[in-house]
């Protein structure tokens, strides 16, 4: 019933748009001067079903202020948990541990890219998914022997604020040494590890 109500009262929907109709149509003939309505041949309609007019007009405006207000409270509530939900990626993405990232240098370095398909289920993508890091963008992929693979997207927000040192990477990414190339392939999970190995073999086949 609740989400029934809550349908019934959202502005984008065909029922309070038509109310907002009505409400504008009983509100102009019950409002303007009867010489337009004399004009538009409505001021016999106006006589005949004035009551009805009002009543139309005063219970449609109703609705909609209704409508208005909780439009206005729910998009508060939306505010409030972006803004809960904003603080929660700031404190993860200070708090990382090795696993995640190693994982999000898969994003940002390995492949360069915002979205990749990573293992599920997988201990350290569930964590990073659950704090708002990242997000799954799709709910089928790949299968291989070594498991699943589902499409994730790093969050923009977590992408605006995510910086080299909280990767343990130098701060310049376009003029990384070899040396530390190396090292940062040596520290990378061993399921990308091992399908990158399983892509160089297939790709030879």
């Amino acid at each position: 019933m609740e989400n029934f109500l809550l349908k019934l009262l959202d502005l984008k929907k065909p029922p309070t748009t038509l109310l907002f109709v009505v409400c504008v149509f009983c509100g102009f003939v019950l409002f303007v001067p009867d010489e337009f309505l004399q004009q538009l041949s409505l001021a016999e309609f106006k006589n005949e079903y004035g009551k009805f007019l009002g009543f139309g007009f005063t219970g449609s405006l109703s609705f909609l202020v209704v409508a208005l207000i909780v439009w206005f409270i729910r998009k508060l509530q939306a505010e409030h948990l972006k803004h809960q939900l904003e603080k929660k990626i700031l404190r993860s993405l200070q708090n990382l541990d090795l696993h995640e990232k190693a994982l999000l240098r898969e994003f940002l370095v390995i492949h360069g890219k915002h979205t990749l398909e990573l293992p599920f289920p997988n201990e350290t993508v569930v964590s990073l998914s659950n704090k708002g890091i990242i997000y799954q963008a799709s709910s089928t992929g790949p299968v291989y022997l070594h498991g699943a693979y589902f499409s994730y997207t790093i969050s923009e927000y977590a992408l605006e604020n995510l910086d080299s040192q909280m990767l343990d990477l130098p701060k310049n990414l376009d003029n990384i040494p070899e040396s530390e190339k190396e090292r940062i392939l040596a520290r990378r999970p061993e399921w990308a590890r091992s399908r990158t190995e399983f892509e160089e073999r297939r790709r030879w086949l």
